[in-house]
């Protein structure tokens, strides 16, 4: 894994170009938030980024600097403060989304840490903050209780006009995800039939992105710049696959509200039976009410889905939730909404597929059609040969060919399979270099049901 790199100097010029326009703008202190959809904004400054979660950095006009990560980040990616009058700080609120336990001493809340900075600097009149389009509102509504009366300014288009392109190695890099997303989307399209499920289909992109070696969504999906002028690109270890070899879990992440207090435990303690040793059920939130907009506010920040129990969301929520992709699911029977969490659950696993061998064919005969290639005309040796089937050309016990049937007869007639002790004709889809003596072996890929 390569671990974020910056040079301190580099660090150092870039917090001081920023604090330059602070000082003709009048802002007294600036809060940078990232997250999984930008990662450049935390990273641009300190090489910093997110591990399955958020980052944020603060940086007041003159003074110390805050590097803000949740645990997993501060843990997994052995983050180290070498950055010159600076420090991390652990932040639960920014790290919920990576389901990691939190009992690291010294923790904050977002509203303590503004406290803290206020207490460092009492006189702040103005407040810049960068990350328009992802900042979330949580975080905004404890910045503007504790910095009450101060001005709170965007300074998005300050800190875009800052960042450029700045290594080969970066540019490099942008190349590679690019070609990566390429060869996913022209592999997996083709695939995609009427009436796959999205889980399905999502778990197609997952495993062709596994076997295109992409370390992570981010990476296959958003190629995004690096810091530094070495390549500091940082894997966030969402790979699926690699997650459950690794033996960590999947989460998933959900918000219940309801009617009463005692149906949402009732939901919750029969959600969190679900869990097992792949997927695990996290509860984000709780609460009586409507599903409201601060809900899908914190759904979109957490990757989770809201569930709704005898309660229903309100209209500009669900204006919200289908401009953020929040999926929101409503319910009146218990039973119904731990059948389709337990289906969900089921969905987030990649698919496994085991080999189901079907029979063998002995190639007798081969006849040359012309415009459509060369015909086996086979003796089937045992089980059965399907239309279905996969091939593999076996030579004297070696593969040299797998394919699937093109065509499949029994005289003049197309057939759906023919079974041991007859004869047929076997077109295969690419494969014409058939010999008599040659062993066609059929056999399907069954998907595991998990």
């Amino acid at each position: 894994m390569n671990y974020p790199v910056i040079p301190a100097s580099d660090y150092t010029a870039r917090v001081e170009a920023l604090r330059k326009i602070m000082h003709e703008k009048g802002v007294d202190f600036v809060i940078g938030f990232s997250n999984l959809l930008e990662l450049g904004i935390v990273r641009y400054y300190c090489g910093f980024a997110p591990v399955n979660e958020s980052a944020a950095i603060l940086i007041p006009a003159e003074g110390e600097v805050i590097v803000c990560s949740g645990q997993a980040s501060y843990d997994y990616c052995l983050v180290k403060n070498e950055l010159p009058n600076s420090r991390i700080a652990i932040l639960p609120e920014i790290g919920e989304v990576s389901g990691f336990v939190y009992d690291t001493e010294g923790q904050l809340d977002f509203e303590e840490l503004f406290k803290q900075v206020k207490a460092e600097h009492p006189y702040v009149k103005k407040v810049g903050f960068i990350g328009r389009l992802i900042f979330p509102s949580i975080i905004m509504d404890k910045l503007r209780k504790v910095f009450a009366g101060c001005e709170v300014v965007d300074m998005d288009d300050i800190h875009y006009e800052q960042r450029i392109m700045k290594s080969p190695a970066e540019v490099e890099l942008m190349t590679k995800n690019w070609e990566m997303v390429s060869e996913v989307f022209k592999n997996v399209i083709p695939k995609i039939k009427a009436g796959m499920t999205e889980r399905e289909v999502e778990g197609m992109f997952v495993a062709e992105m596994g076997r295109l070696g992409a370390e992570s969504f981010v990476q296959a999906f958003a190629p995004m710049i690096a810091s530094g002028p070495v390549n500091s690109f940082v894997s966030m270890r969402r790979n699926d696959e690699r997650q459950i070899q690794e033996g960590e879990t999947k989460d998933l992440n959900l918000i219940i509200k309801g009617d009463v207090t005692g149906s949402i435990g009732a939901i919750v303690s029969s959600l969190e039976k679900l869990s097992n040793e792949n997927v695990r059920v996290k509860i984000v939130h709780t609460g009586v009410g409507t599903v409201n907009e601060s809900d899908v506010t914190l759904a979109g920040t957490t990757g989770s889905i809201i569930i709704g129990f005898n309660v229903r969301p309100e209209a500009e929520a669900v204006v919200n939730a289908e401009r953020d992709g929040v999926e929101i699911r409503t319910y009146r029977v218990i039973y119904e909404c731990i059948e389709e969490i337990e289906a969900a659950m089921k969905g987030m696993l990649a698919p496994k597929f085991r080999e189901n061998l079907l029979g063998h064919a002995e190639v007798r005969q081969t006849i040359h059609v012309p415009n459509v290639g060369t015909i086996a005309g086979s003796y089937i040796l045992d089980g059965k040969v399907t239309r279905a089937s996969q091939i593999r050309v076996l030579r004297d016990g070696v593969v040299i060919y797998e394919d699937k049937i093109s065509s499949l007869r029994r005289f003049k007639d197309d057939v759906r399979e023919v079974a041991q002790g007859y004869e047929c004709g076997v077109g295969l889809d690419r494969f014409n270099d058939i010999k008599v003596g040659d062993i066609l072996e059929a056999f399907i890929m069954e998907q595991i049901e998990q």
